[in-house]
């Protein structure tokens, strides 16, 4: 009777034999997937030169990218059913161009530079929110103000009163409680913000604005994002307000001053007479003109 013994080389080989054919069909899916070659140049809008460099990806999906040569040319690879690509670099907003069903050869990309505002972004989330750049040329002791000025179409600012400092009640889903706080949640780079909107101030009337410990000329940019419950949970329930500080985008040294200043004109008022001189005013009109004493309000 023989047996047969299964060495650890048997095994080997064996699982080797699944792994090559494991290969053998993903590449043949992924051959089969990959069935289209698109080329195309990407130039600069502004000085019409070729653009090196630039990332070239299928519309929202990375795993199929590319990038610009010295004279910018790209070849990628995609599927069938891509009909967009995107093309973005650094100091570039984000372009997409559309490629014809059956086409190899892509119309030619033209980048704009990010001082303009970009009509599409990179995100794989389904958002809707409103930004807006902070202005800087204004003597607002917060950010409450351009809030209100700037994002009125997005957001509901309402003055809490007339003193300078003293901020807005801000609300992104209306008041949704007569009991609980209805305002968004604040993050600052990231970081919640504690607003102590249910803390009580000890002269009445007054609020603790925590927006006017930020300096308006630190601040870049206030994005509103109405649907904030996805990435922040209960606490975007009602909103979320995002506040972007200044980084550092250069390896340049820049120095920037902002000096203010401002005077308070007192209000001049037209003489008046003093107790003694309405005295006598009081009795020369009794005197002279028969006026009587109940006709005079202040005696």
């Amino acid at each position: 009777m023989r047996r047969h013994i299964f060495t650890p080389r048997h095994n080997a080989l064996s699982h080797l034999g699944f792994v090559i054919l494991a290969l053998m069909l993903t590449t043949q899916v992924s051959a089969q997937e990959i069935n289209r070659v698109i080329t195309g140049r990407v130039f600069d809008s502004a000085t019409k030169q070729p653009a090196a460099g630039v990332h070239i990806e299928a519309y929202n999906d990375a795993r199929y990218a590319a990038m610009t040569d010295e004279n910018g040319t790209y070849t990628i690879k995609v599927p069938d059913f891509v009909t967009s690509i995107s093309a973005f670099a650094d100091g570039y907003v984000m372009v997409q161009q559309s490629v014809a069903n059956g086409k190899s050869q892509a119309d030619d990309i033209y980048m704009y530079s990010d001082n303009f505002k970009e009509n599409y972004s990179r995100s794989t989330t389904a958002q809707s929110k409103a930004s807006a750049l902070v202005d800087y040329f204004n003597n607002d002791m917060s950010i409450d103000n351009q809030i209100e000025n700037k994002l009125n179409g997005d957001i509901l600012a309402i003055n809490r009163n007339g003193v300078p400092g003293e901020g807005v009640k801000m609300l992104l889903q209306g008041i949704n409680s007569l009991n609980a706080n209805a305002q968004p949640l604040v993050i600052v780079d990231g970081l919640i913000l504690d607003m102590q909107y249910n803390n009580p101030s000890i002269h009445d009337g007054f609020f603790n604005n925590m927006l006017s410990n930020i300096m308006v000329e630190d601040i870049e940019k206030v994005t509103v994002l109405k649907n904030g419950t996805a990435i922040y949970g209960a606490k975007g329930a009602n909103g979320v307000v995002l506040i972007d500080t200044k980084r550092n985008k250069s390896m340049a040294t820049k120095i920037d001053l902002s000096i203010g200043g401002s005077f308070e004109l007192l209000p001049k008022l037209p003489d008046m007479m003093n107790s003694e001189q309405y005295r006598v005013y009081a009795s020369e009109m009794i005197g002279t003109t028969g006026t009587k004493t109940n006709q005079f309000k202040f005696l």
